[in-house]
């Protein structure tokens, strides 16, 4: 009615004596008990459904923060845990690779809420520092150690050795420029620098590596970045002080070892005593032998007898455990490589990595030799035809090869082809050697891997457009065997596991070669104790330092009849 008024046409004045009488007469009508039962509801009852309320309030709070601690606990459990038991079928479980698990998306962002160890790898990082380091060489350890003191003192009081790759230059793809670093450390040793890694083509190296805690920091700073002449060959970079290493400085019938101790050292220490930054580098397009040779030469002071002799592709044994000191992954792509891992249910050392470069341009390519060059670089690998019939031979064989080095565990197939790498998990399948049926995974991806050399160096491109090809080269470093064909980019993957155990299932001019074979095996030559006597007699122990002695005085007395 009060609410209608207008529609009864009732003015204010009326409205509001009706008001005031039906509420004097609704108040006359209220007994005495009830104002007393509604005075003790608001007395007691009230209080007690807020207090109720405020503790039911308490309580799911608690529970939600109690739940929230426990799933962060378990999922820190999940990745730290070192997990050693198969599988279940069907069963999605962390691995010791990437220790994560298959997380739901509400867990995730609770995860990433509160700590960042998807990026954490077992097989690299600060944890893998001092137990690489030990198994380094005295000389190596002794100067990451002088390296470390060098790199907290001010810039302007240091030597710096830099190995570059600038644009306008061919350096190689990620193999061909980290190939050398035994060598390069040791020049650094011998020259007394500081060793700094620079590129510039795609992108420099910090975008993809960097230096783990306790390692060898090996990164440029601003000092340096603003000498480099972007888009000028090393020998029109005149802000720099330049010296070839092996055939230019020395001449192609010398020995890098002979060149290396007798002309590069000390025109280092001598021409360029002055110059705080000096750049040095091969000459000519991916120098294979002289690599080999200069890794060699490190070999000479790392061994007290015998060495491993390096050939074609191959890595210094001492690699891993350089690059360990050196390089772990940056966080984006060590969570590519976990989140890859962990999908494919791989663990470190409990897998072997299948290599197969299908746009390699060997001389057994079905293509003419500039459309073989141009496949390698610039990609665009046609998966059909006799190019087909060429890639699936030999990836076959390079898995059977791989499957024979272990058995028992799974092969890890990785290939530059997205389009071979995919014919081979879904359409091969392939018998293992214990009879069983061999499980074969491979990463899925929609593109092929970048070829980091291209020559226009990828104008536009960014970091994570090459992440793929990173990857596979670190996760072949967490297989227990590697099987590897020609080309140096699987034979990285060798080299970061020691060349403990491996095959290599292509001959040089790309043909297929059966396992077992020969050619993978571990190869020893005598070292010479004179280098050692001459170069860094600091290092040799009493009885050696009393052999080299005797022998030098031997060959000294043998020059002087010779004389005669």
């Amino acid at each position: 009615f009060f609410l209608e008024r207008t529609h009864y046409n009732i003015d204010y004045s009326t409205y509001r004596a009706l008001h005031i009488i039906i509420h004097v007469e609704m108040n006359g009508r209220t007994n005495g008990k009830q104002k007393s039962i509604r005075a003790k509801l608001r007395a007691y009852v009230v209080p007690i459904l807020l207090f109720l309320a405020l503790c039911f309030t308490a309580i799911t709070t608690g529970i939600g923060l109690f739940i929230t601690t426990e799933r962060q606990h378990a999922h820190q459990a999940v990745l730290k845990e070192f997990y050693t038991a198969p599988p279940e079928n069907g069963q999605r479980v962390p691995n010791i690779t990437n220790n994560n698990a298959t997380i739901s998306k509400n867990d995730a962002t609770i995860v990433r809420t509160f700590r960042t160890d998807e990026t954490y790898l077992t097989m690299f990082g600060a944890h893998k520092v001092q137990e690489s380091l030990s198994r380094l060489p005295k000389w190596l350890q002794d100067y990451v150690e002088w390296h470390a003191e060098q790199r907290k003192k001010p810039i302007s009081e240091c030597k710096f050795l830099i190995v570059p790759c600038f644009y306008g230059n061919k350096c190689g793809g990620t193999s061909d420029r980290l190939r050398p670093l035994p060598y390069w450390l040791l020049l650094s040793k011998l020259t007394e620098r500081v060793l700094i890694i620079k590129w510039d083509k795609p992108h420099d190296l910090h975008e993809f590596l960097v230096p783990p805690a306790g390692g060898l920091d090996w990164r440029s700073f601003p000092e340096i970045d603003e000498r480099v002449m972007y888009g000028r060959r090393l020998r029109h970079q005149n802000k720099f002080k330049l010296f070839w290493a092996g055939g230019a400085a020395c001449g192609h019938k010398v020995a890098l070892a002979n060149c290396t101790i007798n002309v590069t050292v000390p025109r280092i220490r001598d021409e360029a005593n002055e110059e705080q930054f000096v750049i040095i580098s091969f000459s000519g397009n991916q120098p294979h032998q002289s690599i080999n040779e200069g890794n060699m030469l490190a070999q000479q002071f790392s061994y007290e007898k015998e060495m491993p002799l390096i050939k074609q592709w191959g890595y210094a044994e001492m690699f891993g455990d350089i690059f360990r000191i050196m390089f772990e992954p940056v966080p984006a792509l060590a969570h590519q490589i976990n989140k890859t891992m962990t999908s494919l249910g791989l663990r470190e050392g409990e897998y072997v990595s299948a290599h197969v470069r299908a746009r390699y341009p060997a001389p057994d390519m079905p293509l003419p030799r500039d459309e073989r060059d141009k496949l390698d670089k610039y990609g665009g690998f046609v998966f059909e035809g006799i190019l087909k019939n060429y890639a699936i031979k030999i990836s076959r064989n390079a898995v059977r090869c791989g499957n024979i080095l272990a058995p028992e565990l799974p092969v890890l197939f990785v290939s530059d082809s997205h389009h071979v790498s995919r014919h081979m998990a879904s359409r091969e399948k392939l018998k293992s050697q214990n009879g069983m049926e061999l499980k074969l995974v491979t990463v899925n991806r929609s593109e092929e891997p970048l070829h980091i050399d291209r020559n226009d160096g990828w104008p536009g491109s960014k970091p994570s457009d090459f992440f793929s090809g990173f990857e596979d080269l670190l996760m072949m470093g967490g297989s227990k065997c590697v099987s590897h064909g020609i080309g140096s980019f699987g034979s990285f993957g060798s080299g970061l596991i020691g060349n403990k155990c491996r095959t290599i299932h292509r001959k040089y001019n790309g043909r297929s070669v059966s396992c077992p074979n020969y050619r993978g095996d571990r190869e020893l030559i005598s070292t010479d104790p004179m280098l050692m006597n001459d170069v860094m007699p600091e290092y040799l122990s009493l009885s050696e330092s009393s052999i080299s002695s005797l022998l030098a005085r031997i060959q000294q007395v043998y020059q002087f009849f010779g004389m005669l």
